[in-house]
C-alpha cells in the first residue's frame, strides 16, 4: 500500500511539525499528518503550534495508530 500523500496543513499544525519535528518524529509522517489536519476541534482549529502538539500526545497516549483504526 502506498504512502499517504500529505494535505495541506493548517498553519499552526505546519509550524508544529517544523518546532517539533525532530523530537517527536511522528509528526513528519504523513499519516499523522493527514490524521491530525482532519481532526474536528469543536471551535475552530487552533493557530498555536502547542495546541497542536498537545491533541497529538493525547491521541499517542490514548494509543491512536493513524491507519489502523
Amino acid at each position: 500500500m502506498p504512502a499517504p500523500k500529505p494535505r495541506t496543513l493548517p498553519h499552526g499544525l505546519q509550524e508544529a511539525v517544523e518546532l517539533y519535528g525532530k523530537r517527536y518524529s511522528d509528526l513528519q509522517d504523513p499519516s499523522w499528518q493527514n490524521y491530525l489536519a482532519g481532526f474536528r476541534w469543536r471551535e475552530g482549529e487552533p493557530e498555536e503550534p502547542e495546541a497542536w502538539l498537545d491533541l497529538y500526545r493525547d491521541l499517542l497516549r490514548a494509543g491512536v495508530v493513524p491507519g489502523s483504526n
